[in-house]
């Protein structure tokens, strides 16, 4: 199988390369990747170069230069291939604002002039969201940037697999997700890690795709009044327990600080799923994950537990221990008791989608096996959106959830004007 997949991508055609323009050697910056720094107005800038030599990290925005930090990635399990990964954080940025940036270095070369929109301090707020892209039969990315949404959200198993044949999976992941198609690169982008990254303790995520250093595997951020929570559900199929332990002690302590006046939304993310329609092992797995986790979310009231793995697109009611709320509307939550589950790992990848042939879960609201991406809006305190489009551009589903009191001045068709 590895065979056929590095022959496919031996034929990709030359537009998956750099133009000479935006990288002339090995020293110049590439793989460009913006995601939140500690702060919804800080960014922090992301790069990688080849080069031989050390070389500056710096970032030109709006005419000001702030610098940053570089440190080099070697796999220990295979043939060592330096790479030298560049970060730079640039703070106190205006919320809802264009700017433009370079990266790189006097000695190193510099990049492209790029341009990307910081997030919004209030709502509306739109997010995309999807899980398990290849960098063979992805099928989303044409449709996704014809979409308009603040950052995005990829929960999980990234090029199937990133260290394959000594990163170079990586690497042409990384430039079709920055250069080829431009999203990284001009749209903050956040992740978690999935099982197809488990590779030598999760070198290849850890270091060169996380947004956190100090904690790799789990992070949380705020955005407008939206509190965001990635986790590492891998720690439940391939960690030890004292992993376990300690990423659930800090969920626990993240969820319980929550300000719900100030964030009344909180939204979980994770590669594997809690509930899913479909074989023995599939609910097995679902289970033992639920049992991890799913105590907490019902305790600290998550609205949404979002993730992919299935490779398909399912909607689940709102439901805990399985026991799930029948609404009368199949499109409308009103004031769910329990947390929503959404499987969205449909982006598509060489193992292709999952049919739904057997197995369906009196829990699941909708099912559909199409290349498709999600996008969530948050319209204010009480209003949050989902849409599901297709690699087409059409819509497929549609879920809107209501949480609490309507306020009297709620416009919903006025709201992203």
């Amino acid at each position: 199988m590895r065979i056929l997949l590095l022959l496919f991508l031996l034929s990709v055609p030359f537009s998956w390369s750099y133009s000479v323009t935006d990288v002339k050697n090995d020293c110049a910056p590439r793989h460009l990747r913006l995601s939140l720094g500690y702060s919804q107005t800080e960014i922090q800038f992301h790069w990688e170069d080849f080069c031989e030599e050390e070389t500056g990290t710096y970032v030109k925005i709006n005419n000001q230069t702030a610098k940053g930090f570089s440190y080099l990635f070697t796999d220990d399990d295979q043939i060592k291939t330096p790479v030298t990964v560049h970060r730079a954080f640039v703070s106190n940025l205006t919320s809802n604002t264009v700017y433009q940036y370079q990266v790189g270095s006097d000695e190193g070369g510099w990049s492209n002039i790029h341009q990307f929109k910081t997030l919004p301090a209030t709502t509306p707020l739109r997010v995309s969201v999807w899980g398990d892209m290849g960098i063979i039969n992805q099928r989303i990315l044409p449709q996704l940037l014809n979409h308009s949404f603040d950052f995005a959200i990829h929960a999980g198993d990234f090029a199937y697999n990133l260290n394959y044949y000594n990163g170079y999976f990586a690497n042409k992941f990384f430039e079709m997700i920055s250069l080829y198609y431009p999203l990284t690169s001009e749209n903050i982008f956040e992740t978690c890690p999935g099982n197809h990254e488990s590779h030598n303790d999760f070198s290849y995520y850890r270091w060169r795709l996380s947004s956190r250093l100090s904690t790799p595997m789990y992070y949380s951020f705020n955005v407008a009044n939206v509190h965001f929570v990635s986790i590492n559900s891998e720690y439940y199929f391939s960690g030890t327990s004292a992993e376990r332990e300690r990423q659930y002690q800090w969920l626990e302590s993240d969820l319980r600080q929550v300000n719900r006046t100030n964030y009344p939304w909180i939204i979980v993310y994770g590669h594997r799923q809690m509930y899913a329609s479909g074989c023995v092992g599939r609910n097995l797995e679902s289970k033992i994950l639920r049992d991890g986790l799913e105590d907490l979310l019902m305790k600290y009231h998550v609205d949404l537990y979002l993730c992919g793995h299935q490779h398909y697109y399912e909607r689940m009611f709102p439901v805990y221990k399985e026991k799930f709320e029948k609404m009368a509307d199949n499109n409308s939550y009103v004031n769910p008791k329990y947390p929503v589950h959404i499987v969205n790992g449909a982006a598509g990848c060489h193992e292709m989608l999952t049919p739904f042939n057997y197995g369906i879960k009196n829990y699941s609201a909708v099912r559909i096996a199409h290349y498709s991406f999600g996008i969530m809006t948050f319209f204010n305190e009480t209003h949050l959106e989902w849409e599901q489009f297709n690699s087409h551009g059409e819509k497929i589903d549609k879920l809107t959830i209501i949480s609490g009191v309507l306020p009297p001045t709620y416009q919903h068709d006025s709201l992203l004007h």
